[in-house]
């Protein structure tokens, strides 16, 4: 990347990751706003989550914020896909259909 140190990449490079999150997600390499190179999406969660720890704690919430790491190493992809390995696509289409029009039914 032809970015300056300091200066913000430009926005064709934002554009790419946004569609290297979209493809690849928690699996994808995404740009390091300040290494300026691509990195694992977990190491730039993992860096912002220790930055964000003292802040949850002071608000109060350092339980829930701790359950991060619980979805950046078994995300809803992840899970789905092993459901669908489990009990088959049709049997996983069921039951996130059914999920969906429950959860808007409280």
């Amino acid at each position: 990347m032809s970015a300056v140190r300091g200066r913000t990449p430009p926005r064709r490079c934002w554009r790419r990751t946004a569609s290297l999150a979209a493809r690849d997600g928690i699996q994808a390499r995404l740009i390091d706003p300040r290494e300026r190179r691509l990195v694992p999406v977990r190491t730039l969660i993992q860096a912002l989550a220790e930055r964000c720890r003292p802040h949850a704690a002071a608000l109060g919430c350092l339980e829930q914020f701790d359950q991060l790491g619980r979805l950046v190493e078994a995300n809803g992809a992840d899970r789905q896909r092993a459901a669908a390995g489990r009990t088959g696509l049709t049997t996983l289409v069921a039951t996130l259909a059914d999920r969906f029009s429950t959860e808007g039914s409280d």
